[in-house]
């Protein structure tokens, strides 16, 4: 099996995914993620698990809000292990264009050259990946 270099890892989380997600681009995004993809939302205690479930998350996620920002990342490669852990600020702004801003962290763990798993800490009170 091929595995990912540091530059692969990171430009598939940084670059695909979060570059796609900021152009609210589903298809792109749902490109990059194994059948099995789990996305767990640590801070929330919340799991979306498989591609539908997930396609629904990020629908909602960019149907709620008018603009999406994600950048200033920062990251921890493991190419052992798959897996890069990326440290970004955020910004969106909803229907009213009211700004809603903050870091996160998440952890990727790729399978194959697939995201399938992502853990996301977040600083935000209220989850917009609801």
């Amino acid at each position: 099996m091929n595995t990912l270099n540091s530059s692969e890892l990171e430009d598939i989380a940084i670059n695909k995914y979060f570059g796609n997600v900021d152009k609210k681009n589903l298809d792109e995004v749902i490109s990059l993620l194994d059948h099995d993809i789990c996305i767990n939302i640590v801070t929330d205690h919340l799991t979306h698990n498989g591609v539908d479930e997930v396609s629904n998350m990020l629908s909602g996620y960019f149907n709620n809000y008018n603009k999406l920002w994600h950048g200033n990342f920062r990251s921890i490669v493991d190419e052992e292990r798959q897996s890069i852990v990326l440290k970004f600020d955020w910004k969106i702004y909803d229907k009213d264009n009211t700004e809603d801003s903050g870091s996160n962290v998440n952890v990727f763990y790729f399978k194959k050259n697939k995201i399938y798993r992502i853990w996301i800490f977040m600083s935000t009170q209220d989850n917009p990946l609801k």
